[in-house]
């Protein structure tokens, strides 16, 4: 707490209490999980759904892939465009601008709780209009009153161009 109100931040506030800038808007919240198992278990389902959702992807397409196991209102980040706000949003973008999609899910990582976890691994994109390119991903879950897996937030490093766009930026402000 002393280094939160030393940097001037104040004392953390309950989300419940919490106020927003216009604009934002919460997700609404699920029936989560309330069973119970060892933090290793949980951490081995949520990376076998992880790879089973990638498997989903390359069978399926990534659009339907990611309308099966995404959130109602799921935050999807792309590298140049704004975050997308809901699952609709995110697999119309999909079918807009991606063509293949590939990941490799690498780790997860749970809450003791198990019923929130994250997982990273790498992917790589070929958008409808331009070449290729990989990186890497992190995946945020949460787990259903059921115990499904369900993808709330994916985020990407940016493709190869835009992190040398970066880093010449960087270099010419030093």
């Amino acid at each position: 707490m002393a280094d939160r109100r030393r940097l001037g931040e104040g004392w953390p506030v309950p989300l419940e209490k919490a106020t927003y800038p216009p604009g934002f808007t919460r997700a609404s919240s699920i029936a989560t999980w309330k069973g119970s198992e060892p933090r290793a278990a949980s951490e081995a389902n949520l990376l076998a759904r992880d790879k089973a959702f990638s498997t989903a992807a390359a069978a399926k397409g990534a659009a339907s892939a990611c309308a099966s196991v995404m959130h109602p209102e799921a935050r999807f980040q792309r590298p140049g465009f704004l975050p997308m706000r809901s699952r609709e949003a995110a697999v119309e973008w999909i079918k807009q601008h991606v063509k293949e999609w590939s990941t490799e899910p690498t780790k997860s990582e749970t809450a003791a709780s198990g019923d929130f976890g994250d997982t990273w691994g790498k992917y790589q994109v070929t958008p409808t209009d331009r070449a290729a390119y990989s990186g890497c991903y992190v995946r945020v879950w949460t787990r259903k009153a059921d115990g499904e897996w369900q993808l709330v937030a994916e985020t990407l490093t940016p493709p190869p161009a835009v992190r040398r766009k970066n880093k010449e930026r960087r270099a010419k402000s030093e």
